[in-house]
C-alpha cells in the first residue's frame, strides 16, 4: 500500500521536511543523514503538519467504478442512458449497459 504526505491546512501533496545530509565522497553524492521537525506545505508557503494519507491502486479505483456502474445499471437504468459521468464511465470500463 502506498501512501503520501498532504498539508493539514490545504491538503496539497506538495510539501516537505527540513533535513541534514553529508556529502559522501565516493558516491559524489549528498545523502540525508536525519529529518529535522519542520514540515512546510510549499502550496501555502508556511509551516504545517503532514498528513499521512492512502493511495488508492488504480485496480481499486477501476474495480468500484466498475461496481457503482454496475450497481446503477441494475437499479436505475435511465440514469446510465442520460448521466454523462456514467457514459464516460462507461467508456473507461469497455462495459455496455447489458453487463
Amino acid at each position: 500500500m502506498k501512501i503520501k504526505y498532504i498539508c493539514e491546512h490545504c491538503g496539497s501533496d506538495n510539501v516537505g521536511r527540513d533535513a541534514f545530509c553529508d556529502w559522501n565522497q565516493q558516491t559524489q553524492e549528498w545523502e540525508i543523514s536525519d529529518f529535522m521537525d519542520r514540515e512546510i506545505c510549499f502550496n501555502c508557503s508556511d509551516d504545517t503538519t503532514l498528513i499521512t494519507v492512502t493511495i488508492a491502486e488504480p485496480e481499486a479505483v477501476l474495480l468500484a467504478l466498475k461496481n457503482l456502474y454496475q450497481d446503477y445499471a441494475g437499479y436505475y437504468p435511465s440514469m446510465i442512458n442520460n448521466s454523462p459521468a456514467m457514459k464516460a464511465a462507461a467508456e473507461i470500463l469497455n462495459l455496455t449497459e447489458t453487463e
